[in-house]
């Protein structure tokens, strides 16, 4: 089933909104992810600890796939008490502290010129630029540039969207 999940805490209302094209294999992910405390939602994951899986109830939304994000966003807009770390909708977790497998020699290199103080190539720095403009956020220019002109400072802007306030201030700077 293509549509909306709304995980809720049965006591405090408390909620964690999602979108799938595959509600029963998403929502299998998340109990299995969260019964191995591995679950990248760590507000959710602390109430799954403390309270247990009997605690939720899931409800769901069936919609057109082209209009999930939409739904999913007015959800986020529309509630205060949420478990998600996100307030935009189909932005992806954060990659931050998480943990990556051994370096190869080459990245080792790589990382100790950088220490170093090495300049990065041309080519590397064409890529660097690559890599940040496919970034999720480059979507939302206007939306962004919309929320800096209300007054919204760009750390804020910045979780928002779970980017740094750096990429933010660049975009706003276009």
């Amino acid at each position: 089933m293509i549509g909306i999940y709304i995980i809720t805490h049965k006591d405090s209302f408390k909620r964690y909104v999602g979108q799938s094209i595959d509600i029963t294999d998403r929502l299998r992910k998340h109990w299995y992810k969260l019964s191995q405390n591995k679950h990248e939602n760590k507000h959710l994951q602390r109430a799954y600890n403390k309270y247990g899986r009997d605690a939720f109830s899931v409800s769901t939304i069936e919609c057109a796939e082209d209009l999930l994000t939409k739904i999913e966003q007015s959800m986020l807009d529309q509630w205060s008490n949420l478990y998600n770390m996100c307030k935009t909708a189909n932005v992806p977790p954060s990659q931050k502290g998480k943990k990556r497998g051994p370096m190869s020699e080459e990245r080792r290199k790589i990382n100790s010129r950088a220490l170093l103080g090495v300049p990065k190539s041309a080519e590397a720095r064409a890529n660097m630029v690559k890599a940040q403009r496919t970034h999720i956020v480059w979507q939302h220019i206007e939306e962004i540039k919309a929320k800096r002109l209300s007054g919204l400072s760009y750390t804020k802007i910045g979780k928002d969207y779970n980017c740094g306030f750096n990429l933010i201030r660049r975009i706003c700077a276009l």
